[in-house]
């Protein structure tokens, strides 16, 4: 879907483009404090997490000259776009008022007025006289009906407002135009058929593991087809919604008719029509204009008597007389061509109907080859209405049954190849089935078959869900359908109440895992203690959820464990370059590996200053935990690294050309010793070198064992 031009969403000037960065980057700041403030918000929030989620892109391209021009040259041309739908309405309004054959002075004044446009634009665009080619005298007026207190009542009430408004934000966040455009279905699909399509879409969206905002508005359209396909009524006060919406135009339209206060019987005949192609019949179309015409005292022309009625009266009179002077044999003869006629028309009227049943088994039979049994059926179901109470009618009627017993056989052998331990599709599988054949062959079976499966599921459901609770699988969204298949499913079952809990921990989880996947974008690619800063606001707002925590030390781990082997890759990078310097005594001859080539000794590239894990040994490098450290190194694919000696680490750092040192203060050597204390208790002491001067390293009187010290391994 397309994004909206940056230039209508900053709200800056178009002719001529603002340029300024300094106005831009003012612009942005302001935009983005508005839509983090909304981010939230239950109609706006949405948009605002869409705006939110453009900030990178938003600011690549209006800071770089050569994107921000092409960004102003389709702002220019969307602009004129307007412009021209602008002319699209007036065009529009003209129609209207020359219905009549003509369009007056004073018509063209106040349509100018109306619409805002000069007289002199608007004469342009108008192909009609602005004389009658005759003089036109006003009829009568129109007797009009309706109530004054009924002109905006429908048949149906309407939906609330405020899911109104959230159907629509989210409809324009996927740029469809109503519910049915969502499913993939036109208006006049059957209740069932839009709720199987309401649940299969459900189904896909939370199959869906990386959420956006065009899934999360998704996810809440299926969840007002739930509430909305879930009974007829629900459906008929979505379509008045969308009603009200079309009376808004004609209201436009009745208006631009009037505008002198009388609606001639051509303005009301165009507005009619455009009444029925919003929906309506003619007779609801008829009560709507009246009704309007009558409340804004809008006076409407009585239209014309047709000629063609007068001429039937004539003829209906001379006919009479007709049969009135006609006798005997005349009569008798009248009637026996009348018979005659009669069975001509009905031969040729079933024939026609016969040609047509055969059209229609033509191309039913053509869809049931290729699967479409539901498109096939509805050929026979159109073809009964348009001829009900025929031969060929009650045919196409036996012809449905034996599609649906065909396609509920055939939907039947499906379900029964599924995997036997895919226990989820299958029990949707069968539900499916159930709720689409209720009166087939194998209802009773499937059933059963529901029944027997009851438990085999939930211990598969358990199962999953486990698997889907671990951070590496980790999906809420699974969790939460297979808890609803059992509990929809199973209303009777005791375990229900457990489940329905878990259901309402899931579901936070999925808003807390949504929130945290806004705010990890918003806050991006920063350094660990900002991260940790950002993320322990978040973690506040969200009333320290056990959950949030998660999310934040998984994220934290992750961040600190990058900025580890950046420090890493950092300091490789300084000691390789300083080995250079060592006249060739020092060389790395295996990735990790520097060779004393004077000594035929391997040393570690890094000492565990910057190499020791934490995790594995504590937060102190003993030395025990040194010992443990050598005994699992494994640099260069060699497994035989040790502790060095004192003389080999004062022969390295202590003999020109020295080997690379960090800012380290001293080393464990192999070095030990035992000693006992005043109170006679035993203990280790071992030998370290650490440095006396520049270059110079020497060794120290011996340090407790349980001392923190740093390693730099040697081999062999």
């Amino acid at each position: 879907m397309s994004r909206e031009n940056f230039y209508f969403l900053l709200e800056l000037p178009v002719d001529p483009p603002e340029e300024s960065p300094e106005v831009i980057e003012k612009a942005i700041k302001k935009k983005q404090a508005e839509w983090s403030r909304n981010r939230n918000h239950p109609t706006k929030g949405i948009q605002a997490q869409t705006n939110i989620g453009l900030m990178p892109t938003m600011r690549e391209v209006m800071f770089d000259p050569k994107l921000q021009r092409k960004e102003a040259a389709k702002a220019q041309e969307i602009l004129q776009q307007r412009d021209a739908q602008k002319f699209d309405v007036v065009d529009h309004h003209v129609a209207i008022l020359g219905t009549k054959g003509y369009i007056t002075e004073d018509e063209i004044d106040k349509l100018a007025w109306f619409d805002n446009v000069g007289t002199d634009e608007l004469r342009k665009r108008i192909k009609f006289p602005n004389k009658p080619s005759k003089k036109r005298k006003r009829r009568k007026p129109r007797t009009l009906g309706g109530d004054e207190k009924d002109k905006n009542k429908t048949s149906a009430h309407e939906l609330d407002k405020s899911v109104e408004g959230i159907i629509n934000d989210n409809l324009k966040q996927l740029g469809k135009a109503s519910l049915y455009d969502f499913l993939d279905l036109p208006a006049n699909a059957k209740l069932s058929q839009l709720q199987r399509r309401t649940k299969k879409k459900k189904s896909e969206l939370s199959e869906v593991s990386r959420k956006d905002a065009n899934l999360t508005a998704g996810d809440t359209l299926a969840g007002q087809c739930i509430s909305v396909f879930s009974n007829s009524r629900n459906r008929k006060a979505y379509d008045a919604s969308r009603a009200s919406a079309h009376h808004a135009e004609l209201d436009s339209d009745i208006d631009v008719a009037g505008l002198d206060g009388f609606i001639y019987y051509e303005y009301f005949e165009y507005l009619l029509k455009t009444g029925v192609q919003f929906g309506m019949d003619e007779v609801q179309a008829t009560d709507y204009i009246e009704a309007y015409c009558l409340n804004n005292n809008l006076v409407v022309e009585q239209a014309p008597m047709h000629l063609g009625k007068r001429a039937r009266i004539v003829i209906g009179v001379i006919a009479g007389l007709l049969l009135i002077l006609a006798v005997g044999m005349g009569i008798k003869h009248y009637y026996e061509n009348k018979e005659k006629e009669k069975i001509k028309v009905e031969i040729v009227l079933n024939k026609e109907i016969e040609q047509k049943f055969n059209k229609a088994i033509g191309n039913a039979d053509d869809l049931v080859a290729e699967g479409m049994y539901e498109q096939a059926i509805e050929v026979y179901k159109k073809f009964i209405k348009e001829n009900t109470g025929t031969d060929q009618s009650q045919d196409a009627t036996k012809k449905i049954k034996i599609i649906n017993n065909k396609s509920e056989s055939e939907k039947y052998e499906r379900v029964q190849q599924i995997d036997p331990y895919q226990y989820d599709k299958k029990l949707s599988a069968y539900l499916e089935h159930q709720e689409n054949f209720p009166q087939g062959q194998h209802y009773q079976e499937i059933k059963k078959r529901i029944s027997d499966i009851k438990e085999p599921y939930h211990q598969f459901a358990l199962k999953m869900i486990n698997q889907y609770k671990h951070p590496d699988k980790e999906n809420w969204n699974e969790c939460i359908r297979l808890s609803k298949l059992f509990v929809n499913t199973y209303t009777d079952d005791g375990r229900n109440a457990d489940l329905k809990r878990n259901i309402e921990e899931y579901e936070e989880n999925v808003k807390i895992q949504n929130s945290f996947i806004e705010e990890r974008d918003v806050i991006g690619a920063v350094d660990y203690h900002t991260a940790q800063n950002k993320y322990k606001l978040w973690l506040k707002e969200l009333s320290f959820r056990h959950y949030a925590k998660i999310l934040m030390e998984r994220e934290l781990k992750g961040a600190l464990n990058r900025e580890k082997v950046e420090r890493k890759e950092q300091a490789r990078t300084d000691i390789r370059q300083r080995l250079v310097k060592t006249g060739g005594r020092f060389k790395e001859t295996r990735k990790g590996v520097v060779q004393d080539l004077r000594t035929g000794k391997m040393w570690t590239l890094l000492d565990s200053a910057i190499d020791y894990d934490f995790q594995n040994y504590g937060e102190c490098l003993n030395y025990e935990n040194a010992k443990k450290y050598v005994k699992q190194l494994a640099s260069g694919g060699y497994k035989n690294w040790r502790l060095p000696s004192k003389r080999e680490l004062q022969n390295i750092y202590g003999t020109k050309p020295l080997f690379p040192r960090n800012q380290t203060e001293w080393y464990w050597t192999d070095t030990n010793y035992p000693y006992y204390d005043d109170d006679g208790v035993r203990g280790t002491v071992v030998d370290i070198v650490f440095p006396r001067g520049k270059n110079v390293w020497e060794k120290n009187e011996p340090v407790d064992a349980n001392f923190c010290g740093v390693v730099r391994a040697v081999r062999p």
